[in-house]
């Protein structure tokens, strides 16, 4: 019946469906039908979770508890995000086992894809020669989701696919190669997802929806809550639709966390939007005029980076223009002496 077969979910929309089995045939003998008739009739049969978590959706049986356990997680992680093209045992061995001798490692490299393939399949995992990969008509990731979203342009679907950090909350002990990699990948896919969030901003501001845009600028401001361009960003949107009181709120607790967790004073530009929409709130114009920043002992003196403007049609280029203009910034703030 349909409950004994493994519910499956939309990492977009979260619709359940299920695979039907083959006549004759029971879902007890998942694997071996995996082998004899392949897929298709149904889609994949397990969904790998990265973003957000670490988990495997859709298996079941005994051997679903070899699953839970770290190493092998770690194994499905590494041959998610390696895509079609794989990855070599060795460089697996060296982040998963790196303090093991090579022959102690790949008897554990072993061990680990026994486990796999008895929780889903001996297919799951396909071998060719030295490389691994993962069987994409037995598995889907979220991750190659997102990223083909993003390669095709549906930026909007991609974002939804991004439930949270790569491997959120996953530490794998006596493994500081795969932390390295880990943190690294992490950091990739939250560049990729913040570059899309920028594009769409832009793009909702430019069509006349400040409320979608402040939606984009407040999950930015929520990857990155030191940076102001950021907070800007999202308190003109707050504006725009209508909102000033809450805009000016956003940048008050902005200047507050930069003062606690930095010791930094925020930018003038911030300061600016504050009292230009303070001012807007009182019936007088203060759109134009120098807002004296709040010193306090001996006055220092204060350099303002202008944002930097690409002439450039291409988005990607913007979007290095803005960061250009973020680590210009970052290098001043280590100048003592000055304000910027």
């Amino acid at each position: 019946s349909d409950k004994d077969w493994p519910a499956l979910s939309c990492f977009s929309c979260g619709e359940k469906g299920y695979r039907q089995p083959y006549s004759g045939e029971s879902s007890q003998n998942l694997p071996s039908l995996v082998r004899r008739v392949g897929l298709n009739q149904g889609g994949v049969l397990y969904s790998l979770v990265l973003l957000g978590g670490v988990r495997v959706e859709g298996a079941s049986g005994p051997g679903a508890r070899y699953l839970a356990q770290k190493r092998q997680m770690a194994l499905l992680a590494l041959l998610a995000t390696a895509g079609p093209a794989g990855t070599s045992r060795d460089k697996v061995q060296g982040l998963l086992w790196p303090e093991a001798g090579s022959r102690s490692a790949r008897h554990s490299l072993s061990d680990a894809l026994y486990r796999i393939r008895t929780a889903v399949g001996r297919e799951a995992i396909l071998a060719i020669g030295d490389t691994l990969r993962l069987d994409p008509a037995l598995f889907r990731t979220d991750v190659a989701e997102f990223e083909s979203l993003l390669d095709q342009g549906n930026l909007e679907d991609a974002v939804d696919c991004y439930h949270g950090p790569f491997m959120d909350g996953f530490h794998l002990k006596g493994a500081r190669e795969f932390e390295d990699w880990r943190s690294n990948e992490a950091r990739r896919l939250s560049q990729r997802l913040k570059a899309a969030l920028q594009t769409l901003a832009r793009g909702a501001e430019e069509s006349g929806a400040p409320e979608k845009a402040e939606s984009y600028w407040r999950r930015l401001h929520a990857q990155d809550p030191f940076n102001t361009r950021f907070v800007l960003g999202r308190m003109r949107a707050m504006a725009s639709a209508g909102d000033p009181g809450n805009a000016i709120q956003c940048g008050e607790e902005h200047t507050r966390l930069l003062l606690r967790e930095l010791d930094a004073e925020p930018a003038p530009e911030l300061l600016l939007l504050m009292e230009t929409l303070r001012a807007k709130g009182r019936g007088t114009e203060a759109a134009g005029k120098v807002i004296p920043f709040p010193y306090s002992g001996d006055f220092r003196p204060g350099i303002a980076i202008l944002a930097c403007e690409s002439l450039s049609p291409r988005q990607e280029d913007a979007i290095f223009a803005e960061m250009f203009h973020d680590a210009v910034l970052t290098r001043l703030q280590m100048v003592s002496g000055i304000i910027t």
